[in-house]
């Protein structure tokens, strides 16, 4: 049977989302590509992967980051919208990257499923940034988000509660397990989970 290809456009691969990588790679329900940018001026350690099959599934593209601080274009993911074929795409949610903007509008006029991962609104947002951020999530046919709250906005803001998809954090699970169990069989495990033993006097 021929998997679905599916495209994740993000701005950088940190060290953090390398196991969520590795197991959107393996996984047997679909195939999976990455492309991301290396030239970032953030202060996060980079991923990286000793995997050679991973190499060709995970693509660098040049981004253009305004004050060092921010990304707004993404060299080769316009291209990459036009000329690829997959059948669906995932975008880094994020308003500030101009060529998100166009890659996604372009993808709709395909007829490729498009995503949108993000924090979904915040609550805060003034008049304008509300505005521009509900026009930009409008583009998408489905949203990935990281906690429930961020879904009750979006329902609140005229999203659809089916096309909302709630992950939570993409910790690293076993890394994280297999450290609380190492650091509660110390002697210290007290006092590192806050759990206090004496009495009042």
């Amino acid at each position: 049977m021929k998997l679905n290809k599916v495209y994740f456009i993000t701005n950088i691969f940190p060290h953090y989302r390398e196991a969520l990588w590795r197991e959107i790679l393996l996984s047997n329900n679909f195939s999976a590509k990455f492309f991301h940018s290396t030239n970032n001026p953030l202060s996060i350690q980079e991923g990286k992967f000793d995997e050679e099959s991973f190499n060709s599934r995970i693509i660098n593209v040049k981004g253009y980051w305004l004050f060092n601080k921010y990304l707004i274009w993404q060299y080769e993911i316009v291209r990459i919208c036009l000329t690829k074929q997959f059948d669906s795409i995932v975008f880094l949610g994020e308003m500030n990257i101009l060529s998100n903007w166009i890659g996604a509008l372009i993808c709709r006029i395909r007829k490729k499923r498009v995503f949108f991962w993000s924090h979904g609104f915040y609550g805060n947002e003034n008049s304008l940034k509300y505005f521009f951020r509900k026009l930009f999530y409008k583009i998408a046919n489905e949203h990935i988000v990281y906690e429930n709250r961020g879904k009750r906005l979006m329902i609140k803001s005229g999203f659809k509660d089916q096309n909302i998809h709630v992950i939570y954090n993409s910790l690293d699970y076993e890394k994280q397990k297999f450290l609380f169990e190492k650091l509660n069989k110390t002697e210290n495990s007290s006092f590192i989970f806050f759990r206090n033993n004496n009495s009042a006097n």
